[in-house]
């Protein structure tokens, strides 16, 4: 399969038009989008970035290098692991990020979504992490860790609450509205 092809395959699995497409990677027009995937005009390193980009891959993918084609896999995994660990529901993520339903949830999670700038830094907030940590460039899911101390005045605690401060701490953090 060729680049062209693989665009064209991707585009339409997205259900996005080539109008669609040809604005997302800055053309004019569909008929630029079209004579790329016909394999009559040849793109630069930069487009194949940036198709790369508007349909959720990585380059590599596209050139047939790489099997693989989730780019967003890490992100939109990472995003449902959380939302799931913090047990919000997709309406409860939903309106933390300014989404008027689940439905949104369910694609960002699902990778069909192309998130701007300030939605990615909306769903790190309403997730308790940095968008690096989202968009898996960052292997903590939290740069600015706070260490919060307890002194026990030579008090004697029990592995058992020990145990139950920290899920105490735990339950804390999850109620944090960044």
């Amino acid at each position: 399969m060729t680049l062209f092809d693989r665009i064209k395959k991707l585009r339409k699995e997205k259900n996005i038009t080539q109008e669609e497409l040809a604005k997302k990677v800055g053309y004019k027009s569909r008929s630029t989008i079209n004579k790329i995937e016909s394999g009559l005009r040849d793109i630069s390193q930069s487009q194949i970035i940036l198709f790369a980009n508007a349909l959720s891959v990585t380059p590599a993918y596209l050139m047939g290098w790489e099997d693989e084609p989730e780019a967003t896999y890490e992100f939109s995994k990472r995003i449902k692991q959380l939302r799931n660990e913090l047990g919000l529901s997709q309406i409860e993520l939903a309106e933390k990020v300014g989404y008027k339903d689940r439905t949104s949830i369910a694609k960002v999670e699902s990778g069909k979504i192309d998130l701007p700038q300030s939605k990615i830094i909306d769903f790190a907030k309403a997730l308790n992490v940095t968008p690096a940590y989202l968009m898996g460039w960052e292997d903590e899911p939290n740069d600015d860790i706070q260490t919060i101390a307890a002194h026990h005045n030579d008090e004697d605690w029990t592995e058992e609450e020990l145990e139950e401060i920290e899920a105490f701490k735990q339950f804390v953090k999850s109620k944090r509205k960044k």
